[in-house]
């Protein structure tokens, strides 16, 4: 299904240089409407033209990524036999890209923003939205 609307196999981004590391920012992206993630309050949902395409889930981030998200882009990789996060042991991932079970795509982006006095922040922090990710100095 996620192939059908617009999601790639990964597993030609294994032909870098030795040493070289994965870059996922050429992930391509998802344009026209059919495929949009939507991130309302620490609940992220990705949905396409025939309806729920992932079910929704609770993520945890830090106030840095949030401001990230705001500029309207979600690089989604999915794929079978990932354990853990990739980022603490990239070899689940690597194994999966090298079978070809990992596909990915540049998804737009809406985020919903909490009210100012949400308590507490969902990025990790226990403070309210606007003493964490809301504040002005954060998000400019």
């Amino acid at each position: 299904m996620l192939l059908e609307v617009g999601f790639v196999d990964l597993q030609y981004m294994l032909e870098v240089e030795d040493r070289q590391v994965l870059d996922f920012c050429d992930v391509p992206r998802i344009d026209g409407g059919d495929v949009e993630a939507r991130l309302e309050g620490n609940k992220l949902s990705i949905t396409c033209a025939y309806g729920q395409l992932l079910p929704p889930m609770a993520i945890n981030f830090y106030p840095h990524w949030y401001q990230k998200a705001l500029e309207g882009s979600l690089i989604v990789v999915a794929g079978r036999n990932l354990q853990g996060m990739a980022g603490d042991d990239p070899s689940y991932l690597h194994r999966a890209m090298t079978l070809g079970q990992v596909v990915g795509a540049t998804l737009p982006l809406t985020v919903v923003r909490p009210s100012r006095n949400s308590r507490p922040c969902m990025m990790r922090s226990g403070r309210k939205f606007k003493d964490c990710c809301g504040r002005s100095s954060t998000l400019a």
